[in-house]
């Protein structure tokens, strides 16, 4: 019974080392692609309203570079995870929340139109 706990435990590490090295891989790989192209995706920022674009590029690259690379190595991973999240919060806030509000409205409207005809 120890043994099945003990490899049990094993299993379940080394199923959280490959999502954490497979997230902070594909962090990097995004971090390093926004490094190539710093003004094409500074002009993407400012189409999509970041404030101050020339400086958040720098903060995007340095969230997803180095907090990739800080989960990739596997040291303090949650103040590391802490870049890559602020990344992705802007991004949902920046590029997909506007594009939720108006789904939301429009389901509530197309079900207000629905009551209304019953």
């Amino acid at each position: 019974m120890i043994e099945h706990a003990s490899s049990s435990n094993r299993a379940e590490g080394t199923v959280v080392t490959l999502l954490r090295v497979t997230t902070a891989i594909i962090f990097m790989v995004h971090g390093a692609q926004k490094l190539v192209d710093i003004p094409g995706t500074a002009q993407s920022f400012a189409s999509m309203g970041i404030p101050a674009p020339e400086y958040s590029v720098y903060v995007a690259i340095a969230g997803e570079l180095l907090g990739g690379l800080g989960m990739l190595v596997g040291l303090l991973t949650r103040v590391a995870a802490f870049g890559p999240f602020c990344v992705m919060l802007v991004a949902i806030i920046a590029a997909h929340l506007d594009g939720m509000l108006e789904r939301s409205q429009s389901m509530r409207f197309r079900s207000r139109r629905v009551e209304s005809h019953a």
